[in-house]
């Protein structure tokens, strides 16, 4: 049964990295069809709270550690150089991490838990920084843990 469950995790996680993959390759479409705001680098730089020259990565995953002790990010946060961390204090998201991850510009953000969380947490990114996001990876485990055995709560 868990390989099954794994299978199906590992198929959507192919389904979805193959979509964004598309959606990345049309950046003028996308631009020109996606941008309702007028959206500026110094806005994203100075909310972000480090200066970007270069469209980065966005990579959002749901849990910031609060549910389960370890954000869902870790391992993606853990490889990040240069590493800035967004005081959690003047943002809705639950984190926010800047650096270079494999030598490429990144954002990585854990939103807060469920649908409200993550809508206001992407829209207060996109709002400001819409226009410097070359691509956008959302995911996460929806709660599903490899551990054996079941919760007595």
């Amino acid at each position: 049964m868990r390989g099954l469950a794994c299978g199906l995790a590992l198929g959507g996680l192919v389904a979805a990295l193959g979509f964004f993959a598309l959606l990345s390759r049309q950046p003028a479409l996308l631009r020109n069809t996606l941008t309702y705001l007028d959206i500026d680098e110094d806005a994203c730089s100075a909310y972000l709270g480090v200066e970007f020259d270069h469209p980065f990565s966005l990579i959002l995953t749901a849990d910031p550690g609060d549910f389960s002790g370890t954000p869902e990010a870790h391992y993606i946060i853990s490889n990040l150089k240069n590493k800035f961390t967004k005081p959690r204090d003047t943002t809705v998201c639950g984190g926010l991490f800047q650096g270079s991850l494999m030598g490429q510009p990144a954002v990585v953000v854990t939103t807060g838990i469920g649908p409200a969380a993550a809508s206001l947490c992407t829209l207060e990114i996109l709002s400001v920084c819409g226009d410097m996001v070359k691509e956008m990876l959302y995911f996460g485990t929806s709660g599903w843990s490899p551990q054996l055995g079941f919760y007595k709560g």
